[in-house]
């Protein structure tokens, strides 16, 4: 029976009482201590240390349907055993990898050791290495369960949540028609081939913070929130786009490691990466319709992503078609 927390009023005992609740199911031991809360923005992780170990509790979004967990648990069996470095879920007597709490899904992880992302080039080239053979170990999977959100998004998509900002009053008509005159240009040279795009099983959220490293090298690859099948391109064009848009003091060496890293394209990848990574500066513009406040969200990802459009049309387009040639099988 699933236990009920509703009776203890104060946050730090209903947290204690979980986590007492989770150790026992999962016979992590007896629980010594509490940590900070790890980062992550989509699911609450704890730190916990129990006399058996160390561990990372997670108490999942309420999104995250159970087939996509598990999906996503054969996945990460398949990747572990083929030597990539993952935290597998601790299952319980039942072979069960979560366990209902007051409403939520609770997963338990090994706690992995390793430096988070330091910004070192070493650090980009072996993360983009370590995408390479994901996709190449998931390549035969077949599409499974779909998450309930995803960055991974259709150009059907794209336009009709710019077309729900054109409504709105608060957003600039100009702006809106410099967007929607870029965003056609894109789309169109996108749509036109991407249904030649190679295929596989995408990680969804490939960036260098969501790995952690030893000696610069990815020694644990985490948060497996947004895995689907996609065209591979997406995770390359995501952690393209990362660099520029997160990381600009460091884009001028960091791209090039990255494409390097990741190893040879098709032609048709070369051709289409350009556009595939402008379509991640649309999709977080077009987001702003789900904001509170559109207008603000609006100006904010204006400000930020229209001046990237505009030299991914020009100098972006041809560096990055430049650098994924280069790269030698």
């Amino acid at each position: 029976m699933e236990p009920s927390l509703d009776m203890i009023t104060d946050e730090s005992l209903r947290t204690a009482a979980a986590i007492d609740f989770v150790c026992q199911h999962f016979s992590l031991g007896e629980l010594v201590g509490i940590g900070d809360r790890l980062k992550g923005s989509y699911n609450i992780n704890l730190k916990i240390t129990t006399t058996n170990g160390e561990f990372v509790v997670r108490f999942i979004s309420s999104s995250v349907s159970e087939a996509h967990l598990q999906y996503v648990s054969k996945l990460l069996a398949k990747l572990e055993n083929e030597g990539i470095p993952v935290p597998l879920p601790v299952q319980d007597e039942k072979g069960m990898s979560f366990v209902e709490l007051d409403g939520k899904r609770v997963q338990v992880t090994p706690f992995v050791q390793g430096r988070s992302f330091l910004c070192r080039e070493q650090q980009v080239h072996s993360s983009a290495s370590m995408l390479r053979r994901f996709h190449h170990i998931l390549g035969d999977e077949p599409p499974g369960p779909l998450p309930e959100w995803s960055f991974y998004h259709k150009s059907s998509d794209l336009r009709e949540r710019l077309n729900r900002l054109r409504e709105l009053p608060t957003i600039p008509s100009k702006e809106h028609a410099e967007v929607s005159r870029v965003m056609n240009r894109v789309l169109h040279k996108y749509d036109k081939d991407a249904s030649l795009l190679p295929r596989t099983i995408i990680h969804g959220d490939w960036h260098f913070w969501n790995q952690k490293y030893i000696r610069n090298e990815v020694s644990c690859v985490l948060d497996f929130d947004f895995v689907r099948n996609g065209t591979r391109l997406f995770d390359i064009a995501y952690s393209i786009w990362v660099i520029y848009l997160l990381l600009p003091n460091y884009a001028s060496t960091f791209d090039a490691s990255f494409l390097d890293g990741y190893g040879k394209l098709s032609d048709i990848e070369i051709y289409l990466l350009p556009a595939a990574v402008s379509r991640i500066s649309l999709f977080f513009l077009c987001q702003s319709i789900h904001s509170a406040d559109p207008a603000v969200k609006w100006k904010h990802q204006y400000r930020k992503q229209m001046p990237f459009l505009d030299w991914m049309e020009k100098e972006g387009k041809s560096r990055i078609r430049s650098l994924a040639s280069a790269v030698q099988a």
